[in-house]
Parts: C-alpha cells; structure tokens; sequence
C-alpha cells in the first residue's frame, strides 16, 4: 500500500500547501543560495531534492516520485481515500503549531477538499475498506473460517488415528480478530 497523499490524483482531492511543512524555509534558502533558482518548485515535486537539502517532511508528500517506473494507474488504484489509514492528518509535520493546537486549518499543510469546502483530515486509526480491498486483491486472502460450537474449541483435543488404532493429542490454535470499539481493543476468539 502506497500513502494516498502522494498519488498522482491528490490535488483533486485534498489542498496541499508544501511551505506549511517542518523546514521549507530553511531547505528554500539552503537550496536558493546553492544556486537553484526553481528550488521552490523542486523542493515540493521531487523527492531526491528535497532530501538533497534536508527537507525530509516535503519528500514525504512527492507524489510517488519513488515509484516513478511504475504506471499512474497502478499507484492510483481505486478512489482516492480520505479514510485510509494511508494518509497522513492535516497537522502532520506541520511548521505551525495551531494548525494542532487550535485546529488552525489555514496553516495546515494538507487538508481535504470538495465542492468548495475544506476541512481538516484527522488519524484514521483502523483500515478503510479501500484498505482491505486493496490487500485482498494484492496480498494472498483466506476468509475465516466460521465460528466452531463452543464445546469444541478446546486449546487441545485427542482424536482415535484410525490407521494405527492409537490415541493421538494435537493442538490447536487459538485465532483473534482484534477490532477497535469506542477507544478500546476487543479480542474475539475466531
């Protein structure tokens, strides 16, 4: 899974504002004074740049710079998802503090857009179903299996091997799904 903040289709989706990050000042004028006189642009698009002059909150935006090599269409897969665990919050490497501390959305570095209307992207804290969509499809996926009867899930149990006439012990294993639920881990035995 690739950050959707740096997808090729990002500027129609979120309003991202590269000089609101943690040390684009600086990294502007350390490039400006090497003799760059595109540093501006150069320090928000290109990933090596950026880096290059210690701007290592801008290389985290580029979009996908890294994975150049490899077609739009395959980075951009799906709609772009502003629920995704795979996006990075509005205060994220934020220069300005009250873009946290008062919710100042102004000085924010990236914030969500449509129709006209801004807002603030907060941490998504569990997998949207783009997310798991997106494993299913590239990651090998088993569905669970269904919840045994409650006598038999036993941490152990003896079976007769019918070829050998022998009383045989076997463990088995204990599966949990984890979920959050208001603020809390829940442990489910599968």
């Amino acid at each position: 899974m690739l950050h959707e903040h740096c997808r090729f289709d990002r500027d129609d989706h979120v309003i991202f504002r590269c000089d609101k990050l943690l040390g684009y000042q600086a990294a502007l004028i350390a490039a400006s004074v090497a003799g760059h006189a595109d540093a501006a642009n150069r320090l928000c698009t290109e990933q090596v740049f950026a880096n290059q002059f210690g701007f290592e909150a801008g290389a985290q935006y580029v979009k996908n710079d890294a994975y150049s090599f490899v077609p739009a269409a395959v980075m951009d897969e799906g709609a772009f998802d502003l629920g995704s665990i795979m996006i990075y919050p509005s205060n994220a490497y934020a220069a300005d503090t009250t873009c946290w501390e008062q919710a100042n959305t102004a000085v924010c570095p990236m914030v969500a857009s449509r129709f006209g209307t801004t807002w603030a992207i907060n941490v998504n804290t569990a997998p949207s179903r783009g997310d798991v969509d997106f494993v299913k499809q590239w990651y090998k996926w088993i569905d669970p299996l269904p919840e045994p009867p409650a006598q038999e899930s036993l941490a152990t149990a003896s079976h007769l091997d019918k070829r050998r006439g022998q009383m045989e012990t076997r463990s088995v294993v204990n599966v949990h799904r984890l979920r959050l639920e208001s603020g809390n881990v829940v442990v489910k035995e599968l």
